[in-house]
């Protein structure tokens, strides 16, 4: 009984950690969508922007039922304590920065960090 426990939690983790992959990558393809659309006709652009809706909120629902959910930082005050790795802080002096894009998201399970996100920083202005 004790084995087919842990089997269960393994299980349980791999699901948890595939569910995250997929909320990463719908944070990139949204990025991508949002370019594509630009290049659309008006009428073309509005459909796809719907369909691509649809799916993010089918998305943010699934990780709903599994208490997760995807934080963007993007515009916030950025400090060292953050849950994200800063891709580009070495071009910095200690000045006071932001979080100008996020490139991946920070990824939370029941209140706590499952994932660190990774960031663009830029200069407060």
């Amino acid at each position: 009984m004790l084995f087919g426990r842990k089997n269960q939690d393994a299980q349980g983790a791999d699901t948890v950690q595939a569910l995250a992959d997929i909320a990463v990558e719908a944070y990139r393809l949204a990025r991508v969508a949002q370019k594509a659309t630009l290049r659309m006709a008006p009428m073309d652009a509005e459909r796809f922007a719907g369909q691509y809706n649809w799916f993010q909120r089918r998305v943010d629902a699934a990780l709903a039922s599994a208490g997760m959910q995807t934080v963007d930082l993007t515009g916030q005050p950025y400090s060292v304590g953050m849950a994200v790795t800063a891709l580009n802080a070495d071009e910095f002096d200690e000045e006071e920065l932001v979080v100008a894009q996020m490139v991946e998201p920070v990824i939370m399970k029941d209140g706590a960090v499952l994932r660190t996100g990774s960031v663009m920083l830029a200069p407060a202005r």
